[in-house]
């Protein structure tokens, strides 16, 4: 994501306080290559298309809180 230059601390500090569990694009980069990592990884193989609707959704907001937050504090990463 071009705005999120890291998903990283926005993944384990806002996902996981709201459930979301999603895996930071770092952890599938080859060596020397890991950060910062505008990536993320969704694994949705196990859900129904609604499961999948919801999932999307709460994964939007989270970085919609993100973009918002390092907006309003001119930060690079880590808002909550």
């Amino acid at each position: 994501m071009k705005e999120l230059p890291d998903t990283f601390h926005m993944i384990y500090k806002r996902g996981l306080s709201k459930n979301i569990l999603v895996m930071p694009g770092r952890a599938f980069m080859p060596p020397g290559r890991e950060s910062p990592c505008p990536y993320m990884r969704v694994s949705f193989s196990a859900v129904n298309d609604e499961q999948l609707e919801m999932a999307m959704e709460r994964i939007a907001e989270m970085i919609r809180e993100e973009l918002q937050y390092q907006q309003s504090h001119g930060e690079d990463q880590g808002g909550i």
